[in-house]
């Protein structure tokens, strides 16, 4: 196998992660073709200051909700990233300025915000998307330097997947048969051991 490059994913991961998605009972929308373009790169990174953050909202399309995204700088302020409100591209096939359209991106940040919640969209599984769906991505350095400054690209498709992942839940006293959701005192402290522990 060949060597990955910083946040490359095996191709064999990468295909586990769409597979998850497509078998996920909990998500049932349309996803187009979602484009970060190298122009819109350049213009939100300026000059590699800052980071990208890619928000995802939904939109109405022939009577079905469809996926959008948008994508927006965001500084460093030493300890996290704050967004900066505008510019405000849409990320389709070709990138939109959205910095005029403000009120739209907001809705659709809403929509997806009200989906991830379960109080719209339909299944009874609709509760626990809070837990699998994020608000939005904050996207590293490396990747975008990668694909449009060394690479030579001129864009960049994103797609999603789902991970899944051996999780360690830590119990206050015994754990109990019939926990309910949300009840018996249950803890999550734990992070995977990085490849340096001892095997």
């Amino acid at each position: 196998m060949e060597e990955l490059k910083k946040d490359q994913v095996a191709p064999i991961q990468a295909n586990s992660w769409i597979e998850n998605l497509a078998s996920e009972k909990t998500f049932s929308l349309e996803i187009p073709e979602i484009i970060l373009q190298k122009k819109t790169y350049e213009i939100l990174a300026n000059k590699n200051l800052n980071r990208i953050r890619i928000k995802l909202g939904l939109e109405n399309v022939d009577g079905k909700y469809q996926i959008c995204a948008f994508a927006i700088s965001a500084v460093s302020d030493g300890c996290n990233y704050l967004d900066n409100v505008t510019p405000v591209y849409k990320l389709a096939p070709v990138n939109e300025d959205y910095s005029n359209k403000i009120q739209e991106v907001n809705t659709a940040v809403d929509l997806w915000k009200s989906w991830r919640l379960g109080e719209i969209g339909e299944g009874e599984e609709a509760p626990v998307r809070q837990y699998i769906y994020p608000i939005s991505y904050l996207v590293t350095k490396c990747e975008l330097n990668e694909i449009f400054n060394i690479e030579g690209k001129e864009e960049a498709q994103i797609g999603f997947g789902i991970i899944k992942t051996f999780t360690t839940m830590i119990y206050s006293g015994l754990k109990d048969e019939k926990m309910d959701n949300g009840g018996g005192g249950v803890y999550d402290f734990t992070v995977p051991c990085p490849p340096i522990c001892p095997k």
